[in-house]
């Protein structure tokens, strides 16, 4: 079955579990748009543009294309300001027009083929609730779960006839019905659930049920909700024990740009510095060269997760194409901090740094710029324009390994805050907290 198959399928289940009611938890912050689509495309740094205001701008460095779905989720996240007609956002299901109906029972799962199973699917999510009433929205959830699961069950019962790609989209969807159930009290379903992983394995198909357990444990990190910060340690070391299992699919690429991207969200650096290496290991050991760059960029992550306390090492060429003298900078308090020129974000916050620039930099405060636009001459416009102080970089100029790359920078804004005895006093500084440190590190502001 054809990629983009799949992809019509898992958009038909995006509105459908809209219906469904199986939305993702408000209190699960969603997985910004820089981290799906550094995994999803190839696309390179600067596709976002400056008027997409966003707390973070997106730098997708050429990963690999991995996909997963979970109950809430379909896959394909377009990059940045360029969606793929042929994919969906994860950020929600997409309007779709009228389609061909279904004749009968819309609920009455055909037999067929794993193809015909899902243009079956497909063809479901046009189907709604007969009205708004509670009861009838509730047995409609029933019946869709039901179908889904049924549809599930039928393709994993042709092992001979379904794909690797059909029989794991299989086993999604049946963790997406078992979820429905599950969700609504059905008797057995959150059973059937937790022990699918040990029936697929019972039954001979140990890459599938690999797969299931790998799904759950992204439906688990979707749903943190209130957990805590020691359940949230257990969880990412069950899913580092995952990746010992067996050699990484690009499902668990996913899996790993999710746990990595919540462990950071919640500060939790000493827990992505022990299980970080581990997983980044095992991508690097696959034979997928898109993997084996994925783990590069995670190695980057899991490196700047351990920066505090720790010397910073940076290099590269100032525009001038001099090579920058990091020795030079020893003694004073620096902001290294990785920009772009399109980057909304990291416009707003240059008045911010040249205020403190102004107030401390003869006081021993300088900043090192980073700058990860895609064009030299973008930032020569923009810097004729807009005269900054302190030293740029252009990191695609660096002759050997990009800064942004070793330190896995993902998100721009992204600054790091040096003491004078050269070790990292803090990361993820911005505009509205870097005023704080300078006056721990340096003293109060004088009133010029």
């Amino acid at each position: 079955m054809k990629r983009h198959r799949v992809v019509i399928t898992l958009v038909g289940m995006g509105c459908l579990l809209a219906v469904a009611g199986c939305g993702r938890s408000s209190s699960q912050p969603e997985p910004p748009p820089e981290w799906r689509a550094a995994a999803e495309t190839g696309a390179p740094a600067g596709q976002a543009r400056p008027e997409q205001l966003q707390p973070e701008s997106p730098i997708p460095p050429g990963g690999p294309a991995v996909t997963q779905v979970s109950p809430s989720q379909p896959e394909g996240m377009p990059p940045a300001d360029q969606p793929r007609p042929e994919e969906a956002s994860v950020l929600g299901p997409m309007p779709l027009p009228p389609g061909p109906q279904l004749a009968g029972d819309p609920f009455q799962v055909p037999d067929g083929p794993p193809a015909e199973l899902f243009r079956y699917l497909e063809k479901l999510q046009f189907v709604q609730p007969p009205s708004q009433d509670q009861a009838a929205i509730q047995q409609f959830r029933r019946k869709l779960g039901t179908a889904v699961l049924t549809v599930a069950e039928k393709v994993l019962a042709q092992p001979d006839v379904a794909t690797k790609e059909e029989s794991e989209l299989a086993v999604q969807l049946k963790i997406v019905g078992l979820t429905i159930l599950k969700d609504l009290g059905e008797f057995g379903a959150e059973e059937s659930l937790a022990n699918l992983p040990s029936e697929l394995e019972k039954s001979g198909r140990g890459d599938l049920a690999h797969a299931a357990r790998g799904f759950l444990l992204g439906w688990e990190l979707e749903n943190l909700e209130d957990i805590d910060d020691a359940k949230l340690a257990d969880l990412g070391e069950r899913i580092r024990q995952h990746f010992s299992e067996m050699p990484p699919t690009s499902a668990d690429a996913m899996l790993a740009l999710q746990l990595f991207r919540v462990l950071e969200m919640r500060g939790l650096n000493d827990v992505l510095s022990q299980i970080g290496p581990d997983i980044v290991k095992q991508l690097a050991s696959s034979e997928d060269e898109k993997l084996q760059r994925l783990s590069n960029m995670l190695e980057g992550v899991t490196r700047r997760a351990g920066l505090v306390g720790n010397p910073l090492e940076i290099s590269g060429v100032t525009l001038a194409g001099e090579p920058l003298d990091w020795a030079s900078y020893q003694g004073k308090v620096v902001l290294v901090t990785f920009w772009a020129t399109w980057c909304a974000p990291c416009r707003a916050e240059i008045p911010h740094l040249l205020e403190n620039y102004k107030d401390y930099h003869d006081r021993g405060f300088d900043i090192v710029a980073i700058s990860v636009d895609d064009d030299r001459e973008d930032l020569v416009n923009f810097l004729a324009q807009n005269s900054l102080p302190w030293t740029v970089l252009f990191d695609r100029d660096a002759p050997g390994e990009k800064m942004a790359t070793k330190y896995g920078v993902f998100a721009i804004p992204q600054m790091i805050l040096v003491g004078r005895d050269g070790k990292v006093v803090a990361t993820g500084i911005r505009g509205h907290n870097l005023r704080p440190y300078l006056e721990k590190l340096i003293g109060p502001a004088e009133n010029n």
